[in-house]
């Protein structure tokens, strides 16, 4: 039988885990009438885990898996009876199928919170491609003294199309226009969040995770002041963030960012083997911010809670992450490009952030097409392969034997 349990701190949902480090809204587990389950992160502070790997957006879970909500083990088989006698079918599903689902829920999202008037009435306008100049985003106009010294390619293009295989090709194309008319319709509304906002909304998601987390300061955190400080330094036509970056205890290997604010944990730090590897990461992070992905989110709250009111906006940002979750495969890859376009204005070693998802890939393991499908980010061999072509394509630079 179909099912879908909210979980979290607060007090309406299914099952109510009343802890600190528990986001009032966490996580959500969805079974189907196959009894084929996820669970869904719904953009919690302190994450959602599956066999101690952290869970961006929706991830398929079977018998005998492990889920950690921040440092509490979920008995989540329990909500599930005869779980483990169930017949359990193919992660692969067919394209129609995933299109089916994933444009289901984007229009769900849409009409939800816009109505049908504004689709019909909003235009969308999408650049095809993406073309810039020393990082910036350009239509024309003379070369910089840089570009006329060679120091930095003429033109530095961006291409999306690694960050999907082959099975997914069809449905991903299809998800891409409802993306497009996601945006337009965001765009159409002419709602802006400013930069102060953005640091804002990044201070109290601060003050929450300090409920659950803790800082270090020592020798790790000063090496990651110094790289951030070099790169922003380099950042074109910066949009403004007072740019902080924190090392956290926690056992997960992850970095994220909020309102200028970068978090890098320290089992990332000792995953990393180079300084140019931390720059690729920190990079990343940077151009979250500098591109308006969390802009672009929190627009989507302001709007529904005006067309709504306060209360239905929690909820509808609240779908809008378990659909969209927290940025999606061409946001991070686009963020990984930037990133190393910025690393490499500052004189890092380009095949050092190549290698690290290298590694990143041997964690990662075997991933079926339905598996790459509902992952909020690309693989990590295709982000290593993305950035190959990337470096090669732009700089001349061959990290083929990383």
């Amino acid at each position: 039988m179909a099912k879908i349990l909210n979980i979290g701190r607060s007090a309406n949902n299914d099952i109510i885990i009343n802890e600190n480090y528990i986001s009032a809204q966490h996580a959500q587990l969805m079974s189907d009438d196959d009894m084929v389950i996820y669970i869904n992160d719904l953009g919690s502070v302190n994450g959602t885990f599956v066999n101690g790997m952290r869970v961006y957006g929706s991830q398929r879970i079977q018998f005998g898996d492990t889920i950690l909500l921040g440092s509490s083990k979920l008995n989540w088989e329990s909500y599930f009876p005869g779980l483990q006698n169930s017949t359990k079918i193919p992660a692969q599903m067919s394209s129609l199928k995933t299109y089916g689902l994933s444009a289901l829920a984007a229009l769900i999202f849409v009409f939800a919170i816009f109505g049908i008037n504004e689709i019909v009435s909003s235009s969308v306008e999408h650049e095809k491609s993406d073309t810039t100049k020393n990082g910036k985003t350009q239509k024309g106009g003379d070369k910089t003294s840089d570009e006329e010294n060679g120091q930095v390619p003429k033109e530095i293009t961006y291409d999306f199309s690694c960050v999907v295989s082959e099975q997914n090709r069809e449905a991903s194309e299809a998800t891409d226009v409802l993306d497009e008319m996601r945006s337009g319709v965001i765009d159409a509304a002419g709602v802006e969040v400013s930069v102060q906002e953005e640091m804002e909304f990044g201070d109290q998601n601060h003050n929450e995770l300090l409920k659950g987390s803790t800082i270090v300061y020592d020798d790790r955190s000063d090496k990651l002041e110094q790289i951030l400080k070099e790169l922003v330094s380099n950042i074109d036509a910066p949009k403004g963030f007072n740019y902080k970056i924190f090392l956290i205890q926690s056992d997960e290997i992850n970095a994220w960012t909020c309102g200028g604010r970068i978090y890098f944990t320290t089992t990332m730090y000792a995953f990393t083997e180079t300084n140019d590897e931390m720059a690729g990461i920190i990079g990343h992070e940077i151009y979250h911010n500098e591109l308006g992905h969390i802009n672009k989110m929190l627009k989507v709250q302001k709007i529904s809670e005006q067309t709504y009111g306060p209360d239905f906006g929690g909820i509808a940002s609240t779908i809008d992450g378990i659909l969209r979750s927290p940025f999606g495969k061409k946001d991070e890859a686009h963020c990984d490009f930037k990133g190393a376009d910025l690393c490499i204005k500052t004189n890092y070693e380009s095949c050092d952030i190549v290698e690290l998802w290298e590694r990143m890939s041997q964690n990662e393991g075997e991933s079926d097409a339905l598996t790459e499908f509902l992952s909020s980010h690309p693989l990590s061999s295709q982000r290593r392969d993305c950035l190959k072509n990337h470096i090669r394509n732009n700089y001349q630079i061959n990290c083929e034997n990383k």
